[in-house]
């Protein structure tokens, strides 16, 4: 009897075995992907916030444009960078895969206008407003900038919620 349980045990005890690592593979994967969420999550409501007029009045700015048509129009834009260090270091490391690929098409989608804002910020800082030629094209730059966060400012709450649900 005691020779059939220890045979038992020895049978049983590799798929044991196997069943316990599949299932901690299983938990860490699941456990790096709410991480995941979570730290983009907290990246994109600091985002949220940078955007925000109220917490931040001094980071805004505000310039009459006549654009092409003689037609007058103020457009608004935050003249801050946006930090988006934790989205690539997913993008690096490829933990992004952790997220559904949907999902990770969205993140990819609002870290993209993030990284954009930066880009057009630092591109129209550049620029030199003393050379009249070169005014029209710095205001181009801040039409999108004050288009761009709008839709940021649309989209980034959807992103939110999203990313809660996955945490």
């Amino acid at each position: 009897m005691l020779s059939a349980i220890l045979s038992n045990i020895v049978t049983v005890s590799p798929m044991l075995g196997i069943v316990v690592s599949v299932y901690m593979y299983f938990r860490k994967k699941r456990n790096e992907k709410e991480r995941t969420a979570r730290n983009l999550y907290h990246e994109l409501k600091d985002a949220l916030e940078g955007l925000d007029y109220k917490k931040f009045p001094s980071s805004f700015r505000h310039i009459d444009i006549t654009d092409d048509s003689a037609t007058k129009k103020t457009v608004y834009f935050m003249a801050r960078l946006l930090n988006h260090d934790f989205y690539d270091s997913l993008v690096y490391s490829g933990k992004i895969n952790f997220l559904e690929p949907d999902l990770q098409q969205r993140v990819q989608d609002i870290f993209n206008r993030i990284k954009d804002h930066n880009k057009c910020l630092r591109i129209a800082s550049e620029m030199s407003y003393e050379d009249r030629d070169v005014v029209p094209k710095i205001h181009k730059y801040y039409e999108w900038l004050d288009a761009n966060e709008r839709h940021l400012n649309e989209d980034i709450p959807k992103m939110v919620e999203l990313l809660r649900n996955h945490m």
